[in-house]
C-alpha cells in the first residue's frame, strides 16, 4: 500500500511537471491530483506506523519454560546398573 502510494505520488510529481506549461486547467488537475495523492500518502504513512506500534507493543519478550526439578532416587538407579552389570554375558565368561 505505501509502495502503490509513492508511486502514484512520484506520477503525479511528472504530470504536474508535463502540464506545467499547457494551459491552466490541466495544471490545476495535476495539482488536485498530487494533492489527493500526498494525503493518501500521509494516510498510509499514519497507518503502517500505528500498524507496526500495535504490533510491537504485542509482542514480548518470549516466555522461558521454567524446568520442574524433579528428585530422583540415585539409589534405584544405582541398583538396575549392577543388576544389569551382574545378569551381562561378559561378566559370565569364566578365562580358562
Amino acid at each position: 500500500m505505501l509502495t502503490l502510494a509513492i508511486i502514484l505520488v512520484i506520477v503525479a510529481m511528472i504530470a504536474g511537471l508535463f502540464s506545467f506549461g499547457i494551459t491552466n486547467i490541466i495544471n490545476q488537475i495535476a495539482k488536485f491530483i498530487f494533492i489527493i495523492l500526498v494525503i493518501f500518502l500521509l494516510l498510509a504513512l499514519f497507518y503502517g506506523y500505528s500498524h507496526f506500534r500495535s504490533s510491537a507493543s504485542k509482542e514480548t519478550l518470549p516466555q522461558t519454560e521454567v524446568p520442574v526439578l524433579i528428585p530422583i532416587d540415585r539409589s534405584i538407579e544405582r541398583s538396575t546398573e549392577q543388576s544389569a552389570e551382574e545378569i551381562s554375558p561378559e561378566s559370565q565368561i569364566i578365562d580358562n
